[in-house]
């Protein structure tokens, strides 16, 4: 299971990018923030929400990758008739290892998202659960601009204060969202 301060896994998955179906390769996002998001249900509801967090993500310069729950498939209707996600994109994990190799294989709270933060130099730096819902996009987009990782590399020392100060911050304006320091 990863860890905060360890570095992220490469994969190599389907994935809808900007709404065609493509093989995402993890190594082509090096040098690029990102925001990784595994999602436990997914719905036109929720594509749209994930959709205005990729548009809101690319403007403070971060890739927002949102992973489908493990029993998603390419047939529902939410990737067709124009409903479908184009400016995030949606991996696709049909055999469940990238759900495992970031502990989301039982997840302690299924109706919330699990949403990691990988730096530049493809290092996790936060863990954050949240729900699938403006409110905890929200602690998303607070947690990217409290944050120094997505402007210059920070130190794991100043990663783990700010840890306690974002999680200080979104406990007082999210209720009902919270952070996981330790990637437990």
């Amino acid at each position: 299971m990863i860890r905060v301060g360890r570095r992220a896994p490469r994969f190599q998955l389907p994935a809808l990018v900007e709404g065609e179906l493509r093989c995402l390769d993890s190594a082509h996002l090096a040098g690029r923030c990102q925001v990784l998001c595994f999602v436990p249900w997914l719905g036109p509801g929720e594509a749209a929400l994930l959709d205005g967090q990729g548009r809101m993500l690319a403007r403070l310069g971060a890739v927002f990758l949102a992973v489908a729950p493990k029993h998603f498939s390419l047939h529902q209707p939410v990737c067709g008739g124009g409903v479908g996600i184009r400016t995030a994109s949606l991996i696709i994990d049909p055999l469940g290892r990238l759900h495992r190799c970031y502990g989301i294989a039982r997840p302690a709270t299924p109706a919330k998202c699990n949403t990691f933060l990988i730096d530049r130099e493809q290092v996790v730096r936060f863990h954050l659960v949240h729900g699938l819902e403006a409110k905890g996009m929200e602690a998303l987009r607070e947690l990217m601009t409290l944050t120094p990782w997505q402007n210059r590399q920070a130190t794991l020392e100043e990663m783990a204060g700010m840890r306690g100060a974002a999680a200080r911050t979104l406990s007082d304006r999210t209720h009902g969202c919270h952070t996981r320091k330790d990637g437990l």
